[in-house]
């Protein structure tokens, strides 16, 4: 097995920045995402570490090995592509074959390998079929035993499950973290879906136009993202954000959103002393899983309550989610569905404000 690190890796079209400085340190073993919308560097990153993108500017090591120059096939990677890209005239066991014959690997191991990979992935008795033959999900499981044959030290998947239907993707990841506890390899997964990203990874990496924006476990990240696009771009339904002023009244810090105050808690008033300013606009972040009715909540006080009027209603089977009205603002609260609830009823909810964030306006980088 083997850790991959990127040391200020850039990669330039022409004029266009796809990917620049990213430092990247994946530890050997490691199940690592790469997660952002589409076209902000992700894959463009995971086909440098392959060899099939050349790197503008940087370091790459792959086991300790400095990599920029070493060939693909030189590198101990295997590479799991978006589509599925199996030989249609071959059967499952000559698709999973191809690259050990390639490699004139002994016929008695190559066997070897088919049987403990069908196996692995669950396809005995599929060895004679053509893609055509297969599911979808059976599909991807051979291109991804076509990579695991090759005991590779370093695994790249490219989005492997997006063609897949929901309940499938969903049955996927659960064979992937499987996969993964059982073969031991380096993993650098490639994905849009954040989800996903949660789900399957030791450590997620968040990109955006080409800039690596945050890096760590995924709850660490889900808690406290460092700066607005990440709080954003991870949570479904996403984090509401809404325009405040920062006001003081009594020693007590409040955020005015015109409609209603938030009152700041005081284990949180320290950060913003040191990185705002009274009368200074910024922007609160609150989760729907943070909102809760006013029946419901925990600690009410005057500073975290919300006088709403309910917009939308979501049935999800075990939650409702509501779009809420505060006067100006929409925002979207998750909450059990034990009650008849009707739009344009009136409902008091109050915010839990030990988990709440707040931003700058200019930077977007997080207060708290």
């Amino acid at each position: 097995m083997a850790g991959v690190i990127l040391n200020n890796v850039t990669k330039n079209f022409g004029k266009f920045i796809a990917v620049k400085d990213i430092n990247l340190d994946i530890k050997d073993g490691k199940f690592i995402t790469l997660v952002g919308p589409s076209g902000c560097g992700k894959t463009t990153t995971l086909r440098m570490i392959a060899g099939l993108e050349d790197i503008t500017s940087g370091e790459l090591r792959i086991g300790g090995k400095f990599s920029n120059y070493i060939q693909p096939k030189d590198r101990g990677i295997s590479m799991v592509f978006q589509s599925y890209a199996l030989f249609p005239h071959m059967t499952v066991a000559e698709n999973i074959a191809f690259g050990l014959k390639i490699k004139k690997v002994a016929r008695d191991t190559i066997l070897k390998k088919i049987n403990w990979v069908l196996d692995l992935l669950d396809l005995t008795g599929l060895d004679d079929r053509r893609p055509r033959e297969l599911s979808g999900g059976q599909r991807q499981r051979v291109a991804l035993g076509r990579a695991l044959v090759l005991d590779p030290e370093v695994l790249l998947l490219d989005e492997p499950l997006s063609n897949l239907d929901a309940k499938l993707r969903l049955k996927m990841r659960t064979e992937l973290k499987r996969i993964h506890r059982k073969i031991g390899s380096t993993i650098v997964y490639v994905t849009h879906d954040q989800v996903e990203a949660m789900t399957l990874s030791d450590e997620i990496a968040v990109m955006n136009k080409g800039v690596l924006m945050q890096v760590g476990p995924p709850l660490e990240v889900y808690d406290k993202p460092e700066n607005k696009f990440v709080a954003g771009f991870l949570g479904s339904p996403p984090m509401n954000f809404i325009p405040v002023d920062l006001v003081k009244d009594n020693s007590k810090f409040y955020l005015d959103v015109k409609d209603f105050k938030i009152l700041i808690p005081d284990q949180k008033a320290d950060k913003v002393k040191k990185n705002a300013k009274i009368g200074e606009e910024l922007i609160f972040g609150i989760r729907p899983e943070d909102i809760t009715r006013i029946e419901k909540a925990k600690d009410v006080h005057q500073g975290n309550k919300i006088e709403t009027i309910i917009d939308v209603i979501e049935p999800m089977g075990s939650e409702l989610i509501l779009s809420l009205a505060t006067g100006k603002h929409i925002i979207q609260a998750t909450v059990d569905p034990d009650i008849h609830l009707k739009v344009g009823q009136k409902m008091t909810v109050a915010i839990d404000t030990n988990k709440m964030h707040l931003f700058k306006l200019d930077n977007e980088e997080t207060i708290f």
